[in-house]
C-alpha cells in the first residue's frame, strides 16, 4: 500500500500549492491527490512545474479530482497521473480511455453512480474502468466499504480512507458537515485495511490509501496530521527519515476584498440568514447588485439529486426586459450555460455576443431584447466540503465589466470566490436555524398525543408546515418488514385497479416509494403523470394545483450509530411545495428542503422507535389477555355448576371438602386472574385510559377482607400465619365512589409484596390502617420486611423496575407497584413510600371529593 493526502480541506483555492506539497511530503505521505481545479492551484505556473515540485518533494500526483474531465486532461497534457476519477460513464470516458489515462469510478453520495448497485453496469461494460471506493460515502449509502474492496479487489486502484459520524444526517448540505479525522467516526476503517492487505499481490501496483477529509473543524495542516498519526499509530504511514511531522502555522489567506466592503456584504446576510430562505435568498441577490453592480442577478439552488437549477431569486435594473427560465437542466449533456459553471466548479465568464454562446443558450432572443452583453456564473459550494456545489449566482452585465481577465485568477475573481465562501458560510447558518426550528417541533414536550397514529399524525401536521407543501403522507413498515403500509396522510388515493385489501406497497416491488425505502435515500421526483388512469402510480396525494405533481419522498431511517447500516421504519411522501410570496420562483422541492426534513425526522425517531416498540408489546398482549378470557370464563362457569350441584343436595362445600370452601377459593382465585388480566390491559391501555367502574364502596369490608381471603393461598405457600395480617380502624373513612376491583388489587398487590420479601418468616406481620388527615382519606400499609435500599427510592413505582439485588430470589415482573400508582392516580390519588424500612410504610392518599362522589369515567 502507498499513502496519500487528498487536498480538500484547503477549500476551492490552494493559495501556496508548493508549501502544501511540501507539508504533504513531510508528513510521510507518499502522494497527493488534488481536490481542486488544475487552474485553482496557486503558485504553480502549469503541469510541468507541478511535476517537477512534485519530484523535489518525492510525492506522485494521483490525479485531479476538481473540473471536468475534459478540461483535467486538457491541464496534464502529456502528463499521465496515476489514474484520473469520474463519477459515470460518458463519451469523455472513451476518449480518456483512449490516450492512455486510466479512469476510477468513484461512488459519490450525491453523485449519478451513489452506490455499489449502480456501479456494476459501467464497471461490467467497460472493462478498462477501474474504481476508487470512498469509506465514507459508502457507510452514509449503507455499503460495507470493506466488502466492496473484497468483492473488487483487482480492479480498485485507490481507495478514499474516510471517515464520519451521522450528528447532521446523511442527506443534503449538511452530511458532509458529519466528516471527520481518521478514527473519530463510525466507519469500519480497519476492516478496510484488512481487505486492501488481502486483495494485494506482488503481480500488481500497490492500492493508494488516500486520507480524506471532506471537512474539519481545524486547520488543514492540523487535519492532514492528525490523519497522519492515525495512520502512524496503526503501524501504516512511517514519516520519512530524519524528520519529525511538523506544526506548522495555517496558509494565510489572499482575501483582496475591501475590508469595509467586505463587513457591509457579511452582516447583510448574517442578518438575512435569521429571517429563512426566501428572504436569504433575496438578500444575497442585492447584496451582490449593491457590491457588484449589475444589470441583474439570478440564484438558483442546485438540486443534483434531480440535476437541476431552480430559481430562488433575482433581481434587475430599470429597462432590463428578461425573466429568467424558473428550471434550468443541469445534466452532464445540458447546452445552457450555466451548467458549465456547475460541472466545472469555477467561475466562468461568458461574453454573450459571441454568435456561439448565443446559440448555446436556450433563449437567445431575450439576450439581444435585454441588451446583455456579459455574464459572470459563480458556482457557491457546501462550506464543509468544496466538491459540493450547492448554488449559483449569474450576474449580467450590460457592458463587460472592468478587471476581467480570460486567463488566470484576476482581483476581481478572488473577489467572487471570497464573497462565494461567505454566501456558503451564511447559507449553512440559514439552514441550521431552520433544521433546528424544525426539529424542535416535533420533540416529544411539543405533543399531547398518546398512541403511534396519533403521533405520526401530528408529525405530518408539522411536516406540511415546516415544508410548506399541499399533501404529505407516512407510510410505516410493517412488522414482518414486507410491505409499507398507510399511517397518516393529508389526503392519499390509491388508484382505482387496486383492491381495497391490496392498498399498500410491497418490499419487492417497482416503485419511488419502495425504493426510497429499500436504498435509504431520497427521492425528488418532477411530474409524475396522474392525468391517464395507466400512467397513474400506486397511490398519490390530493393537490390543490393538477397540472403538476412534484414529490420528494424520503425514508425514515435510523443514522448508523455504530459500524454497520442503519434501519428504515418508514417513508415520508411530501408532494407539490406550494408558491411563495414572489410567483416566478420555483416551486419544485430541494435539497435544502430535504435537510429539513431529515433534521425532523432524526428528532423523530427515537419517539417512533418508542411507540412502535409499545404498539407490538400491546399487540402481544392484548392477543395473550384475549386468550386468558376463555378459560377464566370456564371456570368460573364450572365452579357455578358445582354449587349449585352442592345446593340441589343441600350439601355445603365446607361439609364436603372437610372444613374448607374449596370452590369459593377457586372463584375468588378466578376473579383475582381476571383482575390481573385486566391490569395487563391497563398497560396495553396506558395511553387510551383506564376504565373505572366506581360504586360506594367501604375500604374494610369490600376491598380489604376480600384482598385477604385472595392471599390466603400465597400464605400458606410461603408457610406464614393470616393472622400476622392485622387492620386498624376504618370508621373515619366513609364509603367511597372507587373501583372496588382495582382497590381490591391495590390492597392484594402490597399484601403480595410483602408476603413475598418477608424475611426472617418469624417477624412477618403487615397492618392495614386508614383515617381522614386533613382533606384527604388515607390508608397506611406497614410491614416488617427488609425495607427499600435508598438508592432504589425513586424507582420503585416504574413500570418494569426491579431491584437488583432481590430480583433473582423473588419472581415478579415489576408491575405491581406500577399498576397501584396508575390505579391510584386515576382516582385522584397519590401514594408515597413514607418510610424505606422498619417499618416498611406506604401512603395512599385519596381526595375528599371521592366521598359519596362518582369519579367520571375514564
Amino acid at each position: 500500500m502507498k499513502f496519500a493526502f487528498e487536498t480538500v480541506p484547503y477549500g476551492r483555492r490552494i493559495v501556496d500549492t508548493p508549501s502544501v506539497m511540501r507539508e504533504i511530503a513531510a508528513h510521510g505521505y507518499h502522494g497527493v491527490e488534488f481536490a481542486q481545479h488544475p487552474k485553482l492551484l496557486g503558485g504553480i505556473n502549469d503541469v510541468d512545474h507541478l511535476y517537477s515540485l512534485a519530484a523535489e518533494f518525492g510525492l506522485t500526483i494521483l490525479g485531479f479530482v476538481g473540473g471536468t474531465l475534459s478540461e483535467r486532461m486538457e491541464f496534464c497534457r502529456e502528463k499521465r497521473p496515476e489514474y484520473l476519477i469520474v463519477d459515470s460513464w460518458t463519451d469523455d470516458c472513451e476518449n480518456a480511455i483512449g490516450r492512455g489515462y486510466k479512469l476510477a469510478l468513484h461512488p459519490h453520495l450525491f453523485g449519478p453512480v451513489a452506490r455499489m448497485s449502480e456501479a456494476e453496469a459501467p464497471l461490467k461494460t467497460h472493462p478498462d474502468l477501474w474504481i476508487c471506493p470512498d469509506t465514507g460515502h459508502l457507510t452514509i449509502a449503507g455499503d460495507n466499504p470493506a466488502r466492496v474492496v473484497e468483492k473488487y479487489g483487482p480492479r480498485v486502484v485507490a481507495v478514499h480512507l474516510k471517515d464520519w459520524e451521522p450528528k447532521y444526517g446523511r442527506y443534503s448540505h449538511r452530511y458532509a458537515r458529519g466528516f471527520v479525522e481518521l478514527g473519530q467516526g463510525i466507519v469500519a476503517l480497519e476492516e478496510v485495511i484488512a481487505a486492501v492487505k488481502a486483495v494485494e499481490n506482488p503481480y500488481r501496483d500497490p492500492v493508494w490509501i488516500v486520507a480524506e477529509v471532506d471537512s474539519s473543524r481545524i486547520s488543514p495542516e492540523d487535519s492532514m496530521r492528525e490523519c497522519a498519526e492515525w495512520l502512524r499509530n496503526n503501524g501504516l504511514l512511517k514519516p520519512p527519515p530524519g524528520r519529525e511531522s511538523p506544526r506548522s502555522e495555517p496558509t494565510v489567506s489572499d482575501s483582496v476584498l475591501n475590508p469595509a466592503m467586505e463587513l457591509a456584504f457579511a452582516r447583510r446576510l448574517h442578518g438575512a440568514a435569521l429571517t429563512g430562505p426566501e428572504r436569504f435568498y433575496h438578500e444575497v441577490v442585492l447584496a451582490f447588485r449593491q457590491a457588484m453592480p449589475c444589470a441583474m442577478a439570478e440564484f438558483r439552488v442546485f438540486t443534483p439529486s434531480l440535476d437541476t437549477l431552480e430559481l430562488v431569486a433575482w433581481d434587475r435594473g430599470a429597462g432590463i426586459n428578461w425573466e429568467p427560465e424558473t428550471s434550468l437542466n443541469c445534466k452532464s449533456n445540458a447546452q445552457n450555460l450555466s451548467s458549465r459553471a456547475i460541472h466545472a466548479e469555477t467561475l466562468q465568464r461568458f461574453d454573450l455576443t459571441e454568435p456561439a454562446i448565443i446559440a448555446a443558450r436556450s433563449d437567445p432572443q431575450k439576450v439581444v431584447q435585454a441588451s446583455l452583453k456579459y455574464m459572470i456564473s459563480l458556482p457557491v459550494e457546501c462550506s464543509w466540503s468544496s466538491k459540493n456545489m450547492r448554488f449559483l449566482l449569474n450576474l449580467f452585465f450590460a457592458e463587460v465589466p472592468p478587471e476581467i481577465s480570460k486567463d488566470g485568477i484576476s482581483a476581481n475573481d478572488a473577489q467572487l470566490y471570497r464573497m462565494a465562501e461567505m454566501i456558503s458560510k451564511a447559507a449553512d447558518q440559514m439552514l441550521d436555524e431552520q433544521c433546528m426550528a424544525a426539529a424542535g417541533k416535533i420533540l416529544p414536550s411539543t405533543w399531547n398525543g398518546k398512541t403511534l397514529n396519533q403521533y405520526l399524525e401530528f408529525l405530518r401536521n408539522q411536516i406540511q408546515f415546516m415544508l410548506n407543501c399541499d399533501g404529505v403522507a407516512i407510510f410505516t413498515v410493517n412488522p414482518q418488514r414486507d410491505r409499507l403500509e398507510l399511517a397518516a396522510t393529508t389526503s392519499t388515493q390509491w388508484n382505482q385497479r387496486i383492491p381495497a385489501h391490496q392498498q399498500y406497497y410491497q418490499k419487492d416491488a417497482d416503485n419511488d416509494t419502495t425504493q426510497a425505502w429499500r436504498e435509504r435515500r431520497l427521492q425528488l421526483l418532477n411530474y409524475l403523470a396522474i392525468d391517464r388512469e395507466k400512467d397513474r402510480p400506486r397511490s398519490w396525494e390530493s393537490v390543490s394545483d393538477s397540472e403538476r405533481h412534484q414529490c420528494l419522498i424520503f425514508p425514515i431511517s435510523r443514522t448508523p450509530v455504530s459500524k454497520g447500516s442503519g434501519r428504515t421504519v418508514g417513508v415520508v411522501r411530501c408532494t407539490n411545495k406550494k408558491k411563495g410570496h414572489t410567483p416566478l420562483l420555483s416551486t419544485m422541492f430541494t435539497d435544502e428542503d430535504a435537510a429539513v426534513l431529515d433534521a425532523m425526522l432524526m428528532a423523530a425517531l427515537p419517539q417512533i422507535d418508542l411507540l412502535m416498540h409499545q404498539k407490538t408489546h400491546f399487540g402481544a398482549l392484548a392477543r395473550l389477555t384475549h386468550e386468558f378470557q376463555t378459560p377464566i370464563v370456564a371456570i368460573r362457569g364450572a365452579v357455578q355448576l358445582m354449587q349449585r350441584g352442592f345446593a340441589a343436595q343441600q350439601i355445603t362445600p365446607r361439609d364436603f371438602f372437610v372444613k374448607a370452601d374449596y370452590l369459593e377459593d377457586i372463584w375468588q382465585w378466578s376473579e383475582l386472574m381476571g383482575r390481573l388480566v385486566t391490569n395487563a390491559d391497563l398497560f396495553r391501555g396506558t395511553y387510551q385510559g383506564l376504565p373505572l367502574h366506581p360504586k360506594p364502596t367501604r375500604l374494610m369490608s369490600d376491598v380489604v377482607a376480600p384482598a385477604v381471603m385472595q392471599v390466603s393461598i400465597l400464605l400458606r405457600q410461603f408457610d406464614l400465619p393470616i393472622n400476622r395480617i392485622t387492620f386498624g380502624d376504618f370508621s373515619s373513612i366513609p364509603p367511597l365512589m372507587i373501583d372496588p376491583n382495582q382497590f381490591q388489587q391495590v390492597i392484594f398487590n402490597l399484601l403480595s409484596n410483602a408476603i413475598k420479601f418477608a424475611s426472617p418468616k418469624e417477624r412477618f406481620h403487615v397492618n392495614i390502617d386508614g383515617g381522614r388527615v386533613s382533606r384527604q382519606f388515607v390508608i397506611w400499609c406497614f410491614d416488617t420486611g427488609p425495607g427499600i435500599r435508598a438508592d432504589v427510592e425513586e424507582l420503585i413505582f416504574e413500570e418494569g423496575f426491579r431491584d437488583p439485588q432481590s430480583a433473582n430470589k423473588v419472581a415478579g415482573d415489576g408491575l405491581g407497584l406500577a399498576v397501584i400508582k396508575a390505579v391510584i392516580e386515576k382516582h385522584g390519588g397519590t401514594i408515597r413510600l413514607a418510610n424505606r424500612v422498619n417499618p416498611t410504610t406506604f401512603e395512599i392518599s385519596l381526595p375528599e371529593r371521592l366521598a359519596c362522589k362518582p369519579t367520571p369515567r375514564g
